[in-house]
């Protein structure tokens, strides 16, 4: 399960991309992800114990957890990212690893929490042609085509539902809430 070997592929794409990730990233999700970013950390802050170690998976240049310790100072990021140079645009006082999200370096019990997106049924359409095609406008010609090559992680990803059990056999659930026609389920899961 997973994409695997295909990583090698893929590693050099996400470090042309990484100076314009975030800015097509908004575009791309019709300028959501920021309301979706922020409702997760509503969901998750009031949840964790003070000083929680949480995993952020596919954390890319760490927007996410730069929200959640806005909110909740105490807690202890682990940001973890399948690319070096997104990583790299992270703050540096936040602690991170280069990792594969099916493969963590990680014991289950280390983690108070995790934070995820995943793509649904609709995202082989979105990613093959209107990814591209967004980022094309937002980005150029050059970086369209990078972004096209984010097509193989959809392709690899098991069913949705099957994700959803691999995180339950870690974590439990605490929010499996789709977005963006079905595209994007965001996964929060607390330590059992």
């Amino acid at each position: 399960m997973g994409i695997g070997y295909k990583w090698r592929r893929l590693y050099p794409i996400y470090g042309k991309i990484a100076g314009v990730y975030d800015r097509t990233s908004r575009v791309v999700t019709l300028f959501l992800i920021d309301g979706w970013r922020k409702s997760i950390v509503m969901s998750l802050a009031p949840l964790l114990p003070r000083g929680a170690r949480v995993l952020d998976a596919g954390a890319g240049p760490g927007i996410m957890s730069g929200l959640l310790l806005s909110a909740r100072g105490d807690l202890n990021m682990l940001l973890m990212d399948q690319s070096i140079d997104m990583l790299l645009m992270a703050p540096r006082d936040l602690d991170k690893v280069v990792a594969s999200f099916e493969e963590p370096p990680l014991r289950p019990a280390s983690m108070h929490a995790v934070d995820n997106g995943f793509i649904g049924w609709l995202g082989r359409l979105y990613t093959m042609y209107i990814i591209p095609f967004l980022a094309f406008l937002v980005a150029g010609r050059r970086n369209a085509s990078y972004f096209r090559e984010i097509n193989t992680i959809y392709d690899a990803m098991p069913p949705n539902r099957k994700l959803k059990e691999l995180m339950e056999t870690r974590f439990s659930t605490i929010r499996w809430t789709p977005r963006g026609l079905g595209t994007v389920f965001e996964y929060v899961g607390v330590k059992r």
